[in-house]
């Protein structure tokens, strides 16, 4: 599945370039600044999980499959990524006429001649909003969703007093797989 979605995004691009591009430097710049203001607004999510799972414990079952601890998605980076994106993409501008269509709509005509809009800050910009919108839903507001173990068998659990038991996490909320060594 993930080959076919490669190969269409590279047809896709591939004809671009061929028949509606008139400039295949103006058309490459703009697509890595397109593509860094989503991988910036990813990078700044990922460091806010990086930062749960190495300094404040985060429950690392979080990462398996649906059923044995994680989930199919977390809407809270979801709908980070799509506001960090969405206001990374209107703080950016594009030299390739078509790209620009879908950028610097959050900027003046000034801003987007200027030295902020030529300056690529939106890729800091959504970087930032990203990790922070990210953070204040998981810690301010604790939204993040629940480990869910209900596919977990009978010879992942522990047992316990009362039978079979999920694992669980110690006092410092990490789980026996996630303790390392300081």
């Amino acid at each position: 599945m993930t080959t076919s979605i490669n190969a269409i995004i590279i047809a896709a691009g591939a004809f671009y370039l061929l028949f509606i591009s008139t400039s295949f430097l103006a058309t490459f710049q703009s697509f890595l600044s397109l593509i860094a203001v989503m991988m910036g607004t990813m990078g700044g999510i990922q460091l806010v999980d990086f930062v749960r799972q190495r300094r404040m414990g985060w429950n690392t079952d979080m990462a398996n499959p649906r059923g044995h601890g994680g989930r199919d998605g977390r809407w809270t980076a979801i709908v980070s990524l799509i506001i960090g994106t969405v206001v990374g993409l209107g703080l950016v501008t594009s030299s390739d006429p078509n790209f620009g269509k879908i950028t610097g709509f959050l900027l003046t005509e000034n801003g987007r001649t200027g030295v902020f809009g030529s300056s690529g800050l939106g890729i800091v910009i959504a970087l930032a909003l990203g990790a922070a919108l990210y953070a204040i839903l998981t810690f301010g507001l604790q939204l993040d969703p629940k480990p869910d173990y209900s596919l977990v068998t009978a010879g992942d659990t522990t047992r316990g007093k009362s039978g079979p038991e999920a694992p669980t996490p110690d006092a410092a909320g990490r789980h026996a797989a996630d303790r390392t060594e300081r």
